[in-house]
C-alpha cells in the first residue's frame, strides 16, 4: 500500500508540473523601457488623441473660419492696449504744452527765449494735433472690429463654434497629457503582470507542497497515525490551491490581452517580460518637494479658460439689455464656482495621493524589515532541520513561508514606485483612472 502511494505521488507531481509549470512564450522578451517606447509609437491611445485633436480643428475652421472671434478678440486687446499708450502720450503732450504756455506768461516781451519757446509750442501742438487724430484712428478701427467681432461671434453662436473651439481646446489638452498617461498605465500593466507570474510560480511550489502534505496525511490515516479529518482538511487545501491558481491564470489573460493593446501589438502575439525590480526614488527628496503646481494643469487652465470666456461675454452684452445681461452675469458666476470646484478637487486628489504614497512607503519598510525577520527564522530552522529535528516537509514549508514573505515585499516595493509615479502626476494636476 505504501508503495502505491509513493508511485501515485510521483505520478501527481510529473502531470502538474506538465499542466501547471511556467508558460512559454515563443514571442520576444520585452522590456520596461521598450513597453514604454512602443506604446507612444505604436499603441492606439495617443493616435487616438491626435486624430480627435486634429478632427477638432478641421471641424472649428470649417465652421468659423480661419479668423474667428477669438482671433479678433485678441486683436481688439491689442488696439486697446494702443488706445491706451497714445491717451497717455496726449497727456504728456498736454502736460508740455501748459507747461510751455506758462512760461509765455512769465516772460517779457523782449526776452530773447520767447521766440524760441513759443516755437517750441507751436509744433508741441502740432504734434499733440497728429496725436489727437491717430487716436481717433485708432479708436474708430477699435469701434468697427469690435461690431465684426460680435457679428462673427453671433454667427459661431449659431453654427456652435464655440462648442467646437471648446472640444478642440479639450482634445489639445488630452494630447497635453496623453504620453505621461500611457507610461503609467504602461508601468501599473508591467509589474502587475510580472507579479502574477510570481505569484503563480510560488503557488505552484505550494500546491506540490500541499500535494505532498495530502499524500502524508492518508498514508498515516491507514496506518492509524492521524486523527479523523486531517485528510479531508488536507485534501481541501490542495483544492483551493488549484482554485486560486486557475484564478490567477484568468487574471494574467485579461492583463496581457490590456498590455498587447496599450503597445499596439496583435491580440494574440505572444511575448515575455523581462523581469526586473523597479528603482525607488529617493524618499527624503519625494517627500520634500514643494507645493504642487495644481495651477499649471490642463484641467484648471481649462476652467480658467471658461471664466475668461464668460468675462468676455459679459463685457459684449449691454447693460440695457437686463435679461442678457443677468444671464452673462449669472454664467460668470458659474464658471468661478466651477473653477474653484477645479481648484478642491486638484488639491483633494493631491492630498490623498500623498496620503497613500505614505501609507505604501510605511507597507514597504514593514514588508523589509518581515523578509528579514523570516529569513533569520528560516537560518535557525535550518539547523534543526541539519539536526533531524524536523522534518523535510516542515522545513519546506518553513522556505514557502520565507518566498511568500518576499513576494510581498517584492508587491510593496513595486506599489510604492508605481504610487509615487502616480504621486508626481497629481503634483501637476493630472488625475489618474482606476483602471
Amino acid at each position: 500500500m505504501l508503495l502505491k502511494k509513493t508511485c501515485s505521488l510521483l505520478v501527481f507531481i510529473l502531470i502538474f508540473a506538465v499542466l501547471t509549470g511556467p508558460t512559454a512564450f515563443a514571442g520576444s522578451e520585452i522590456t520596461l523601457e521598450r513597453a514604454r517606447e512602443k506604446a507612444c509609437e505604436s499603441g492606439p491611445n495617443l493616435r487616438k488623441a491626435e486624430v480627435e485633436h486634429e478632427l477638432a480643428k478641421e471641424q472649428l475652421i470649417e465652421a468659423a473660419g480661419y479668423y474667428d472671434s477669438t482671433a479678433m478678440r485678441e486683436d481688439i486687446e491689442q488696439l486697446e492696449a494702443a488706445v491706451e499708450e497714445w491717451e497717455e502720450k496726449i497727456a504728456g503732450q498736454e502736460e508740455l504744452i501748459a507747461s510751455m504756455e506758462q512760461k509765455t506768461k512769465e516772460l517779457e516781451e523782449d526776452d530773447s527765449q520767447l521766440m524760441e519757446i513759443k516755437e517750441e509750442l507751436a509744433r508741441a501742438r502740432e504734434d499733440k494735433k497728429k496725436l489727437d487724430d491717430e487716436l481717433t484712428d485708432l479708436r474708430r478701427g477699435r469701434s468697427q472690429l469690435l461690431a465684426r467681432y460680435r457679428q462673427a461671434k453671433a454667427v459661431e453662436d449659431e453654427v456652435g463654434a464655440d462648442r467646437l473651439r471648446k472640444k478642440a481646446d479639450r482634445s489639445g489638452d488630452m494630447l497635453e497629457i496623453m504620453p505621461e498617461v500611457i507610461d503609467y498605465h504602461v508601468k501599473t500593466t508591467y509589474f502587475n503582470l510580472l507579479f502574477l507570474q510570481r505569484q503563480q510560480k510560488l503557488l505552484r511550489q505550494a500546491l506540490s507542497h500541499r500535494q505532498n502534505l495530502h499524500e502524508v496525511a492518508e498514508i498515516k490515516e491507514e496506518m492509524g497515525l492521524v486523527i479523523p479529518g486531517k485528510v479531508a482538511a488536507a485534501e481541501e487545501k490542495v483544492r483551493e490551491g488549484r482554485k486560486e491558481l486557475k484564478d490567477l491564470q484568468h487574471k494574467e489573460d485579461a492583463l496581457r490581452r490590456k498590455f498587447r493593446k496599450l503597445l499596439g501589438l496583435p491580440l494574440d502575439e505572444p511575448f515575455a517580460l523581462y523581469d526586473l525590480s523597479p528603482s525607488l526614488p529617493d524618499r527624503d527628496q519625494l517627500f520634500g518637494l514643494g507645493p504642487p503646481e495644481l495651477e499649471k494643469s490642463v484641467q484648471y487652465r481649462r476652467a480658467e479658460d471658461e471664466l475668461e470666456n464668460a468675462l468676455y461675454d459679459l463685457e459684449d452684452t449691454s447693460p440695457y439689455d437686463r435679461r442678457k445681461y443677468r444671464a452673462a452675469e449669472l454664467e460668470v458666476e458659474k464658471a468661478g464656482l466651477e473653477l474653484e470646484e477645479t481648484a478642491k478637487e486638484l488639491r483633494a486628489n493631491y492630498e490623498e495621493e500623498k496620503e497613500t504614497l505614505a501609507a505604501a512607503a510605511k507597507k514597504y519598510e514593514n514588508e523589509r524589515f518581515g523578509l528579514k525577520e523570516a529569513e533569520c527564522r528560516l537560518d535557525s530552522f535550518r539547523s534543526k532541520y541539519e539536526q533531524e529535528v524536523v522534518s523535510g516537509l516542515e522545513f519546506k514549508e518553513k522556505k514557502l513561508e520565507v518566498r511568500e514573505k518576499e513576494l510581498s515585499y517584492r508587491q510593496a516595493r513595486t506599489e510604492y514606485y508605481l504610487q509615487a509615479q502616480s504621486y508626481l502626476l497629481a503634483r501637476i494636476g493630472i488625475v489618474m483612472d482606476e483602471d
